[in-house]
């Protein structure tokens, strides 16, 4: 069930007193809920798993590694940091060696800096690149700002930088959530990275969906904010699982009700469907010796039809005659319809939470 705005944010607001103390102000008049209702108004708008705890947390109180796991489903990643690099000019004895990492030292801005390439001084000087020892863009130093050295071979004497740069601050948790509900606010494509992943389970022949992404009840047949996976064949807990673990939506439909246990003792109700069996009838215009074994063929490939299938003559040759059987067909002309249909036609097809089986054929003269 959806909060909303209002359920949303009040959730927030008892989280940020939880953390910072109960006379916090989360007023409407507050730069924190100022700062705040952006995120979650845009969530109001995003499928509502996070309404749910995942791994035992929700998206208000999931920090670092638990962020990057919740999001990760939907390959959004964390900005990684990197370190500053850059040249520096050590000067010294003759024929002293600078192994790797033996020379530390300290930038004007307080921060350590090593040798990551090594090299023996020629002429007095020896050009070697350094790293900052930590993460971030306050590594970056202008030329000569190298203030002291910490430790060095014997024989080392002086180490000055050229400019050094490339540093790059870790995405805070803050900066991860915005971009991540700016990445998927209006995208649809995580439907078809659930159905993939269903698809590679043990045992599914096939599978098929719809979603709901809206605040509106009946778009694609079924409620706001939820989604609807119509899976033949495999286990319903393998299903379940994997359907928990990569939705964010609140409300999952269909027959099937499997509980998933998400920490100990906290459990959430996952649904998903079955298809139905639509029976195909068909009229055939067959001119060949082996009629009789493309007939055949023909029941096979009707009775083997996956959810949401195109259903056509060409899709039947493509299966099931060319590869499979030599056969001088003079004439192979099929056209189909559903059982409950009135019209035959030359190709149809199924539903989202249709799988196909033979119905009655029967031969005409022409099509």
């Amino acid at each position: 069930m959806s909060l909303g705005f209002s359920g949303l944010m009040g959730m927030a607001q008892e989280e940020a007193k939880r953390q910072f103390g109960i006379d916090f102000n989360t007023e409407q008049t507050s730069n924190w809920y100022k700062m705040s209702a952006s995120i979650i108004f845009a969530l109001t708008y995003l499928e509502d798993k996070f309404l749910s705890l995942k791994a035992g947390r929700n998206i208000y109180t999931a920090q670092n590694t638990q962020l990057d796991d919740m999001f990760s489903n939907d390959l959004v990643f964390r900005i990684q940091g990197a370190k500053s690099t850059g040249k520096a000019i050590v000067t010294g004895s003759d024929n002293t060696d600078v192994p790797l990492n033996s020379i530390q030292v300290k930038g004007t801005n307080d921060l350590l800096y090593t040798n990551i390439t090594e090299g023996k001084i020629s002429g007095g000087t020896l050009t070697l690149q350094f790293e900052c020892m930590e993460l971030g863009v306050a590594g970056d130093l202008p030329v000569n700002n190298f203030s002291s050295v910490q430790k060095a071979p014997y024989g080392v004497r002086d180490v000055q930088n050229q400019q050094i740069s490339g540093g790059l601050d870790i995405e805070t948790d803050y900066e991860y959530i915005k971009r991540y509900l700016e990445t998927i606010k209006d995208k649809d494509w995580s439907l078809p990275a659930i159905l993939s992943a269903i698809r590679q389970l043990n045992g599914v022949i096939s599978c098929d969906g719809v979603r709901n992404n809206t605040n509106t009840d009946g778009v694609n047949g079924i409620p706001k904010k939820s989604i609807k996976i119509v899976v033949d064949g495999g286990d319903e807990t393998d299903i379940a699982t994997t359907l928990y673990k990569r939705i964010h939506t609140p409300n999952t439909v269909g027959d099937i009700e499997k509980q998933i246990e998400m920490v100990p003792g906290q459990f959430e109700t996952i649904r998903f469907s079955r298809p139905k069996t639509t029976t195909i009838d068909y009229q055939y215009v067959i001119i060949s010796q082996d009629k009789e074994v493309i007939l055949q063929l023909l029941k096979d490939y009707l009775n083997s039809t996956k959810v949401g299938d195109i259903i056509s003559t060409e899709e039947f040759r493509k299966q099931k005659i060319y590869g499979y059987i030599k056969s001088n067909i003079t004439v192979l002309s099929i056209n189909f319809k559903k059982s409950t249909e009135a019209d035959y036609k030359a190709f149809i097809q199924l539903n989202y939470d249709e799988k196909g089986s033979a119905g009655a054929g029967s031969e005409v003269s022409t099509l």
